[in-house]
C-alpha cells in the first residue's frame, strides 16, 4: 500500500532580489521560538551551529531585516518579521490542508489501482466525503488504527450528501444544528437521503461561533452587529452546514445579507492578511 505525503513548499525574496528556500528556515524559527536557543534549534533539525548561523545570515541579507533578537543572558527571540513568517506558514497549512489531503487520498488510491498491489477482496477502500474538521480527523485516525483504508474527498455538507446519493462515496459527513433550526436543516438534506439505503451515524457535537480580533474591539455579540460600517465578514462557502445555519439565522432575524460587507467572500479565497503577530491571534465568540 502506498503512503503519499504532500506538504506546502514556498520560497521568499524581495522584489528584484535573490530568493531562498524557506523550508528549513521555518523549522529553525519554530525551534528557536520554542527554546530561545540557536544551538538547541540546530541540534533538533540535525544541522551544525555554523551551518544554521549561515542560513540565518543569508535569510536576513536577502530580506534586509533581522530575524533574531539575541540578548546576552536572555537567549534568542524572534523579531516581528520572523513571527509573521511562522504565522504565515501556519495560515498556508490551514488553508491548503483540505485540498492537499484530498489529493493525497486520490493519488494513493490511483497508485494502488494501477499497480494492482492488492487482491480483489482487500483492494476496496471506504470512500468518505466530508468537510475538513477535527471530528473527521479523529474518525480517520480511528479507521487507520483499525487498518481500514479510506479514500477521502473533502466536500462541504451539501456536496457530500449529494455524492452519497449518486453512489460516489460510502459515507458522507454533514452538519445538522440542534434546536430551532434542526428541522429545516434536515429537510434540506432529506432530498438526497433514502431511509431504505442510508443510515445516520452520530459522530460528534460541536459549538460554533465567530472568530474575532482579540478583545472584540467592535463589540460583536450577534449577527445583528455584523452590519456595522467598515466591518468585514468572511463567510463559509455556499452549501456548507455553517453557511446554511447562518442563512437561516439571518432570515429569522430579518437581516439582509447584502448589508454585511464581505458576506459573499469565502474563507478559502485569497485576501490580504491582517498585520498581527501570533500572540494577537483572534478570540472565539460562541453563538
Amino acid at each position: 500500500m502506498f503512503k503519499v505525503n504532500i506538504e506546502p513548499h514556498w520560497r521568499i525574496s524581495k522584489q528584484g532580489g535573490d530568493d531562498f528556500d524557506a523550508t528549513i528556515l521555518r523549522q529553525l524559527l519554530t525551534e528557536i521560538h520554542g527554546h530561545r536557543s540557536i544551538n538547541t534549534a540546530a541540534k533538533n533539525v540535525g544541522l551544525s551551529y555554523r551551518h544554521v548561523w549561515g542560513l540565518l545570515q543569508t535569510a536576513e541579507a536577502t530580506l534586509g531585516f533581522k530575524l533574531l533578537d539575541a540578548q546576552r543572558g536572555r537567549g534568542a527571540d524572534l523579531t516581528e518579521l520572523a513571527k509573521t513568517l511562522l504565522w504565515a506558514d501556519r495560515l498556508i497549512g490551514a488553508r491548503l490542508s483540505p485540498t492537499l489531503q484530498t489529493l493525497v487520498s486520490e493519488l494513493e488510491s490511483e497508485l494502488q489501482r494501477v499497480t494492482a498491489l492488492a487482491g480483489p477482496e482487500t483492494d476496496a477502500s471506504l470512500r468518505l466525503h466530508a468537510s475538513h474538521g477535527c471530528a473527521v480527523a479523529a474518525l480517520l485516525e480511528a479507521l487507520a488504527a483499525a487498518e481500514v483504508r479510506v479514500e477521502l474527498g473533502y466536500r462541504h455538507s451539501s456536496e457530500a450528501v449529494a455524492s452519497l446519493a449518486r453512489g460516489e462515496c460510502d459515507m458522507a459527513g454533514f452538519h445538522v444544528p440542534l434546536g430551532e433550526f434542526e428541522k429545516p436543516a434536515i429537510e434540506r438534506y432529506r432530498q438526497w437521503l433514502d431511509p431504505r439505503k442510508h443510515v445516520l451515524v452520530h459522530l460528534a457535537l460541536r459549538s460554533q461561533g465567530m472568530f474575532l480580533p482579540r478583545g472584540n474591539p467592535r463589540k460583536i455579540h450577534g449577527l445583528e452587529d455584523l452590519v456595522q460600517p467598515r466591518l468585514k465578514f468572511v463567510n463559509r462557502q455556499a452549501g456548507s452546514g455553517t453557511r446554511l445555519l447562518i442563512d437561516m439565522m439571518l432570515a429569522k432575524a430579518g437581516l439582509d445579507s447584502s448589508a454585511i460587507q464581505g458576506f459573499d467572500t469565502r474563507n478559502s479565497r485569497t485576501r490580504r492578511w491582517p498585520r498581527m503577530s501570533p500572540e494577537a491571534w483572534p478570540t472565539w465568540a460562541s453563538g
